[in-house]
Parts: C-alpha cells; sequence; structure tokens
C-alpha cells in the first residue's frame, strides 16, 4: 500500500481488521482427513482444528495438522502437538470427516 501525499497511510478501522481471514496451517491437512474444532467455533469466525488420519478400527488416533483462524496463541499450542504427534483430543463430538467441512480456500500462508 503506497502512502497518500503527506506521507501518512489511512487509518484501519479495528472491525476491518477483526475481519480479515487469518489462516495458518501447520502438517497434514486436506479432504480426506478428520476434522474436529477443538477451540473457538467455525460459526464465528475463530477456532483451531485439528486434523487426524485414521487408524485400523476407522478412528483417528494423534494430531497431524492443525488449521487455525483469528486465535494464534492457541494454534502455537496445537502446533506442538503435531510435532509431538499427541494423541487425538476426547471431544464429546465425534471428529468430522473433513469432506464435510466447509471448503475453505487456501494460499500460500
Amino acid at each position: 500500500m503506497s502512502a497518500p501525499s503527506g506521507g501518512r497511510r489511512p487509518h484501519r478501522s479495528s472491525t476491518e481488521v477483526e475481519t480479515e481471514p487469518r489462516l495458518q496451517s501447520y502438517g497434514s491437512t486436506g479432504r480426506q482427513i478428520d476434522f474436529t474444532v477443538v477451540e473457538g467455533s467455525l460459526e464465528e469466525g475463530r477456532f483451531v482444528g485439528v486434523y487426524g488420519h485414521r487408524d485400523v478400527e476407522g478412528r483417528p488416533h494423534q494430531v497431524d495438522g492443525v488449521l487455525g483462524n483469528g486465535m494464534a496463541r492457541s494454534l502455537r499450542t496445537w502446533r506442538q502437538a503435531v510435532l509431538d504427534r499427541a494423541p487425538w483430543p476426547t471431544t464429546p463430538a465425534s471428529p468430522t470427516p473433513a469432506s464435510a467441512t466447509p471448503a475453505i480456500a487456501t494460499s500460500d500462508v
């Protein structure tokens, strides 16, 4: 963004900043891997979700990837879970097949 005459940049309101997508991912992600939201919610647009490949019993057994939007601090914690090959989180809801999750346009982040 180039500065207008006078050398000052236009002010951006806080509502503009909050609505910009801040998608970040780490590890394995994709439509063929189970996905579940572990913090926040998709509806609010602020979330961290984990991906896991299914084992022979048809359930994910470890955290293989993470995707987050607007929750950078929490995402860092879950990135470490990917590195540590942490066990799949126990949540009240069962994991959602990634093919049933909303499509999210991705770019090189």
